[in-house]
């Protein structure tokens, strides 16, 4: 502790780190714990003196030697606060559509806990975000990591329902965000691209199994550049760069791919794999797709992820064409059960 403030390092990017106070808004927001440090910016828990509810709060990460050199911190400190506030609007539209989102608290702007940490008298206002707090009682909700390594350890895989159940909840959270909204005077229109879909940024209640998508701060509007997302999920930067350099809702699409199959196999893809499936030899993508048909899921809930997974001019382009192909597979399972007579 430093002055009073408690320093965070982040846990997947080397040379990042944070500082916070004991409490938040005078006094309002009491700091109980870290809750991870593993994403674009950091989630403490607190405690809202106010209502007397638990809450979260977002901050973002300060490089090192930004820190260690304050007079650079006003540039960083200013791609922060806009990073955050893109985040923020993201959110906000998602969870005026639905319920696959936190629920907003409270948007603060208080004098850098970092700067004053490191000695910088007077510092510019830094952005935070208080969120709703999910989880069962005292614990944080797991996330769907969590939740697979588990299923994994008690060799447990999702069956068919519970797979479209998880597809279909991810679908509606992209919905919201991908509402097209006026974007100017002139009538035209935007979206949102979350950009980093993945088991880490979804948390999970239940049963019966609730998906809530968080991490909005690297979402960007249609046609803009990603800037934040992760290797291993999101769509590979070549050969088609122009995917993170004017993205669209394919790019999510692709991500939720890459989730919905480790969620499948309860392992991620191998990088072959998803190289297979992304390129354009028609004989190696046939052979990565029975590789997933093998894991037991059905004709079309085997091409959902697989298309998913192709070059954007093959995948699925919006999330209505995968919700409704996703109606089919349930179509197709009721019919099989009433043949059946079960």
């Amino acid at each position: 502790m430093t002055g009073g403030f408690t320093r965070l390092d982040s846990d997947i990017h080397p040379g990042k780190c944070a500082y916070y106070p004991q409490a938040y808004s005078d006094g309002r927001f009491r700091v109980r714990g870290l809750i991870s440090g593993q994403g674009q910016g950091y989630v403490l828990r607190v405690d809202d003196m106010w209502g007397g509810n638990a809450a979260v709060l977002k901050g973002m990460w300060w490089n090192q030697q930004t820190l260690a050199e304050p007079a650079r911190a006003e540039t960083e400190l200013n791609e922060n606060v806009a990073e955050l506030y893109q985040g923020l609007r993201a959110a906000t539209q998602s969870t005026q559509l639905s319920q696959q989102a936190p629920a907003i608290v409270e948007v603060l702007l208080e004098p850098s806990p970092s700067l004053l940490a490191v000695g910088v008298a007077n510092p510019p206002d830094e952005l935070f975000i208080v969120q709703q707090f999910i989880g069962h009682g005292e614990i944080a909700a797991p996330t769907l990591a969590d939740h697979l390594r588990q299923r994994a350890a008690e060799k447990r895989p999702f069956t068919e329902a519970e797979l479209l159940d998880l597809a279909d909840q991810l679908c509606n959270a992209l919905a919201a965000l991908h509402a097209t909204r006026r974007q100017d005077r002139a009538n035209r229109t935007t979206y949102w691209i979350h950009a980093d879909v993945k088991p880490q940024n979804i948390l999970v209640l239940g049963p019966p199994w609730r998906y809530v998508l968080i991490d909005y701060e690297g979402a960007v509007e249609k046609g803009s550049i990603v800037r934040l997302t992760t290797e291993g999920y999101a769509p590979p930067e070549s050969p088609r760069p122009l995917e993170r350099e004017q993205a669209d809702q394919r790019f999510d699409l692709y991500m939720l791919g890459a989730t919905l199959a480790e969620a499948a196999g309860l392992r991620r893809l191998s990088p072959g794999t998803r190289s297979d499936l992304y390129g354009t030899d028609k004989n190696a993508h046939l052979e990565a797709k029975k590789q997933l048909s093998e894991l037991g899921y059905g004709p079309i809930l085997t091409s959902i992820v697989a298309t998913c997974l192709s070059s954007p001019d093959f995948r699925l382009a919006e999330v209505g064409a995968v919700q409704h192909e996703l109606s089919r597979v349930r179509q197709n399972s009721a019919l099989r059960r009433a043949l059946m007579g079960t």
